[in-house]
């Protein structure tokens, strides 16, 4: 889960998660706040300083060398009496120390001592920065200015009603209020918002976080609904979220980089948008069912969705471009599916279907489920999980034949090797492994028997980081060694449950989404790069197979490092 981020003067990005996180949107480095879980605000001071606010954690991070970073924590300077902080929600640097802001409490740090304001709250105070002053709302107060003697009333409660102010800025030459409750101008006393759907939208879905974009319209994230964009007529011109395929919808904190890419916080992914007006979205009105999509895959190169009414592809000609139309539907509940140079492959509950040259026909029948398919590494051959066995077809019309025997658990993904063969992993014995044969089905073994990888009865996870094999379960990652057809385990990965793992992105590396570090706590998400290998002194990159290599001394098969466990991925 990530909450806010900042920028320094030299382009670097800082995001706050369940720590400090500092990288260019490629390689990241972190640093942990104390012993806080959710780092929710950052801010650089005049002096070079990262100030920081958490969850019951307060200070300010140190720059130790080019690329480090040390945490140094105030809450012994806390009041006596302040035991229990809560969240503190937002931390703006001031020219000697720093402004807190948590649930019920102004936290006004001068370099030497804190001056604390109290109040009763029904809900979290929330605060603005507003021509170098930094403003808070409370509902029976009104607006505070937060002076160094302290908080002095701004505007009065009937001007800005029940509705919390999360940013004031100039559009148009007027000031205008962004509020819980709608985008206005003080207009006779009282704020008036002239988009009743806005009003009715920030209602619903609970506005978080505000940031103006360069050409004067604003960007708000929700809790619910995504992002909306509010044009300087302070109407709403779009809405971005997750039916967009773009954006998650728990949005929690905007931030505009120097660049001009928006970066948005979210739940378990951490958003760049380029450009608002860049990003293409689809939804109902571009053909996509209320269902949504179920899985998605690219197809000569244009998106191709499967939902519960079929499969669609994104228009390519003049009459259809923008709009997805429908490729055929299937008989069954659709489970997976995947592309290959010549075909389109769909896994159901009863067999697999191919679309070829716009024709869709069923290249595999079965009384089965089939729930994952995946090439087999010749043209048209592909293996899938079917029932409790794994199954080899060709859209070519070869009789399937059966790879496996009986396993002991459904496979809910595989993968090949160099070597051919196939790493399975189940949902309740662990991590499999076996060689198909042409002289009929054999039978798996478990991958503890004789390359090492240590049972448990959790979920098991598999997958291919360039050409080594990474097995994963609830006691950490396991990389095999081909020195040795051994896993050896992965310094630095996390205990607990890995929820989920994403294909190899352009680097080679894979995303994994693991359980909150705690009973309640959110889920994680991380990357494993693609190994580097090294031999005879000189990089060969990782997707270079061993093999390949110049002959000689050879260090190429070296522990694959995991990065930090709480950065999701950046969307470019």
């Amino acid at each position: 889960m990530t909450w806010c981020t900042v920028q320094d003067a030299e382009g670097r990005i800082y995001v706050g998660g369940d720590r400090l996180f500092v990288g260019d949107t490629e390689h990241w480095r972190s640093y942990p706040m104390g012993n806080t879980y959710a780092v929710r605000s950052l801010d650089f001071g005049p002096d070079g300083k990262l100030w920081a606010a958490g969850f019951d954690e307060l200070g300010w991070f140190e720059r130790t060398s080019a690329d480090g970073w040390s945490y140094h924590t105030l809450r012994q300077q806390l009041p006596t009496g302040i035991d229990d902080l809560g969240d503190v929600w937002k931390v703006y640097a001031t020219s000697t120390g720093a402004i807190f802001v948590s649930d019920s409490r102004i936290l006004q740090w001068d370099g030497a001592a804190f001056k604390v304001t109290k109040y009763d709250v029904s809900r979290r105070l929330v605060s603005l920065r507003y021509n170098q002053s930094i403003y808070v709302y409370h509902r029976s107060s009104g607006l505070l200015r937060v002076d160094p003697a302290g908080p002095v009333i701004a505007m009065l409660p009937n001007a800005i009603g029940p509705n919390a102010v999360f940013w004031m800025g100039d559009i148009n030459g007027d000031t205008v209020y962004a509020t819980s409750g709608g985008v206005g101008r003080i207009i006779r006393g009282c704020i008036e918002f002239p988009d009743p759907q806005l009003s009715a939208f920030l209602k619903q879905n609970v506005l978080t976080s505000v940031e103006k974009l360069s050409d004067d319209s604003l960007a708000l994230g929700t809790l619910r609904g995504g992002i909306v964009v509010v044009g300087r007529n302070l109407k709403i011109t779009r809405i971005l979220a997750s039916d967009d395929a773009v954006l998650a919808r728990e949005i929690y904190g905007l931030y505009t980089a120097q660049d001009g890419a928006l970066w948005a916080t979210s739940n378990a992914q951490l958003f760049r948008i380029a450009g608002i007006s860049n990003i293409a979205v689809f939804n109902h009105d571009s053909g996509l069912p209320a269902t949504g999509c179920l899985d998605v895959a690219i197809h000569h190169g244009a998106p191709v969705v499967l939902t519960t009414e079929g499969i669609l592809q994104l228009g390519v000609n003049s009459k259809e471009e923008g709009a997805f139309i429908a490729m055929g539907a299937i008989h069954g509940i659709y489970r997976d599916l995947e592309s290959s140079d010549d075909n389109l492959l769909v896994a159901t509950t009863y067999g697999a279907y191919a679309m070829k040259q716009g024709i869709l026909s069923n290249v595999y029948k079965t009384p089965f489920d089939v729930f994952k398919i995946r090439s087999a590494g010749l043209p048209g051959l592909f293996n899938a999980s079917v029932g409790q066995r794994l199954v080899q077809f060709s859209t070519a019309g070869d009789a399937a034949r059966e790879l496996t025997t009986d396993l002991p658990d459904i496979v809910d993904d595989f993968v090949r090797d160099a070597t051919g063969r196939l790493w399975l992993a189940t949902g309740s014995k662990s991590l499999l492994v076996v060689q198909p044969s042409t002289q009929g089905p054999v039978n798996a073994e478990p991958a503890s028997l004789h390359h090492a990888f240590p049972y448990t009865t959790g979920h098991a996870r598999v997958a291919a980081l360039a050409d080594t094999i990474v097995g994963i379960n609830p006691e950490g990652a396991f990389w095999l060694n081909p020195a040795t057809d051994r896993f050896e385990p992965i310094a630095g990965y996390p205990a607990g449950n890995t929820l989920a793992l994403s294909n190899p992105d352009h680097t080679g590396q894979i995303w994994v989404a693991l359980e909150g570090q705690k009973s309640g706590m959110p889920a994680r998400v991380g990357s494993l790069p693609a190994p580097v290998r090294e031999c005879n002194g000189c990089r060969i990159p990782s997707r270079v197979s061993p093999r390949s290599a110049p002959r000689g001394p050879c260090r190429c098969r070296l522990p694959i490092p995991v990065t930090s466990s709480g950065l999701p991925a950046a969307v470019h």
